[in-house]
């Protein structure tokens, strides 16, 4: 199902520098990934080719997320340095806005409907526990949910999914929990996980297919992969393949049948949704700590990368 594209990885003299790889986002349309690294940049490669297209700098610190709308025109970064960022796809991809409020590290960023206008906001989280909702056109932080908890929990992660309605965060107290995204107020507090619950994700993102499939999907390090109904708040179904913390997970967004992991054991793995089971492994994935996983909407490509800095590209068969 999956082979390497590339046996090894992109030119080191042209990769991120120094901590690893945090997060990879695969450009919606084109055949283009994004990385945002410890060094504090965020890279653009050419899916094809493999070769390295651009550094985005301008955090000051380590660059924890990037993702991009659903058009491919707008990147938005997301750092320890307390920052989000928008970068401006059709000018270069020079910064249009940075926007701050967080107490914290930012965590996570993810696109989301606004006054009826769908990618026209953005909903952050990160270690201060708290929510925030931001105006794309203006900048300004428009609304915030406020941490629930006493210290705050820390929020590693965040997607919007459901048809756009709403969105799940993953919680350093081992909860997923489901929100509704207009009223911003908790659908479903989901626990199940033994450990901190580092990435989650819904298949399709904000369309009406994904919507119906009514799931969301995390990965933790009590090493294992669950399925939720976010109807519910049940859990559906526990994989338990991984060997060691599991990093990131995706869901394929080309058919949504197929959901996608990768982990400190530095393997990647393929989870067969419907049939609930393990239908490929592969255990070298990477040569350190296997920190994200990326996946374009539309070509069987997925890009994987970590701690030793490498970005590996893969085909799918």
């Amino acid at each position: 199902m999956l082979t390497d594209r590339q046996k090894s990885s992109l030119h080191v003299g042209l990769g991120h520098r120094g901590g690893g790889i945090n997060k990879v986002s695969v450009h919606p349309i084109f055949e283009l990934a994004a990385t945002a690294g410890e060094d504090g940049t965020v890279k653009l490669w050419d899916l094809d080719s493999g070769d390295f297209v651009k550094t985005l700098k301008g955090h000051t610190a380590a660059v924890t997320c990037v993702v991009w709308n659903a058009k491919g025109d707008l990147l938005v970064s997301t750092g320890a340095d307390l920052s989000v960022k928008v970068w401006d796809g059709g000018d270069g991809y020079n910064c249009r806005k940075t926007m701050r409020g967080h107490g914290h590290n930012v965590s996570a960023a993810s696109f989301c409907r606004m006054e009826g206008v769908e990618d026209k906001g953005v909903v952050t989280t990160g270690r201060d526990g708290t929510i925030r909702f931001w105006d794309l056109d203006t900048g300004f932080c428009v609304g915030t949910i406020q941490p629930r908890a006493d210290p705050p929990v820390w929020l590693r992660d965040l997607k919007v999914g459901g048809g756009g309605g709403e969105f799940a965060t993953a919680g350093s107290d081992g909860v997923v929990t489901v929100w509704d995204l207009e009223g911003r107020k908790v659908k479903h507090d989901m626990r199940g996980h033994e450990h901190v619950v580092n990435a989650v994700a819904y298949p399709g993102g904000a369309t009406a297919e994904a919507e119906a499939a009514n799931i969301v999907v995390s990965a933790s390090r009590d090493k294992t992969v669950r399925v939720w109904d976010t109807g519910t708040g049940a859990e559906i179904h526990c994989f338990r393949t991984h060997s060691n913390w599991v990093r990131d997970v995706l869901v394929s967004p080309r058919d949504h049948n197929y959901i996608i992991s990768v982990g400190d054991d530095r393997s990647m793995v393929v989870f067969d949704l419907k049939n609930r089971r393990c239908v490929r492994e592969i255990k070298d994935a990477g040569g350190h700590f296997v920190q994200a996983v990326g996946m374009h909407k539309k070509l069987p490509v997925v890009v994987t990368a970590g701690v030793d800095n490498e970005v590996r590209i893969w085909k799918c068969e």
